[in-house]
C-alpha cells in the first residue's frame, strides 16, 4: 500500500537519465517523484501530472513494475546513445513499451493541462528539449 510520496523538483542534469519526470521507490519504500526545473511553472506542473497518471494507471493494473519500466527506459537511452532512435523520441511512445497505453493515456491528460492553460504545446514541448 502507498503511505508516502516525496516529489521533488530538481536540476535537470540531476535526473537518473535522460528524462524530464522519474518515478521510483526508495529503499524505504517511498515512492519519489523528480521533475526537472522549468522557467515555466505550468510546464513543470504538466510533467508532474503525467507522472502521476502514468504511476497510477500502472500500480492500479498490477501488469508492469517500475523495474520494468526502468528497464524499458534505460535501454532505450542506450539505443538513443548508439543512434538508434531519434533524439526526441520518448521512450514511452516506442510501439514495443510496456507501458505505452499509460504513457498515452497520461499525455492526453498532460495535453489538457497545456490547453487549460492558454500554453501552446509547441512552446511546452520547446523547453523541455532545451533541457
Amino acid at each position: 500500500m502507498l503511505t508516502k510520496i516525496n516529489i521533488e523538483f530538481i536540476p535537470h542534469h540531476q535526473q537518473r537519465y535522460e528524462t524530464v519526470g522519474d518515478y521510483f521507490f526508495d529503499v524505504d519504500g517511498v515512492l519519489q517523484i523528480r521533475i526537472s526545473q522549468m522557467k515555466v511553472e505550468i510546464h513543470a506542473m504538466a510533467v508532474l501530472i503525467h507522472e502521476l497518471t502514468e504511476m497510477a494507471l500502472l500500480r492500479h493494473e498490477g501488469k508492469v513494475t517500475f523495474e520494468d519500466v526502468d528497464k524499458f527506459d534505460f535501454e532505450f537511452e542506450e539505443k538513443r546513445k548508439r543512434g538508434e532512435v531519434d533524439d526526441e523520441e520518448e521512450p514511452g511512445m516506442a510501439v514495443d513499451c510496456p507501458y505505452r497505453d499509460q504513457h498515452l493515456i497520461a499525455t492526453s491528460v498532460e495535453m489538457a493541462v497545456i490547453a487549460s492553460a492558454k500554453v501552446s504545446w509547441k512552446e511546452y514541448e520547446d523547453e523541455i528539449y532545451a533541457l
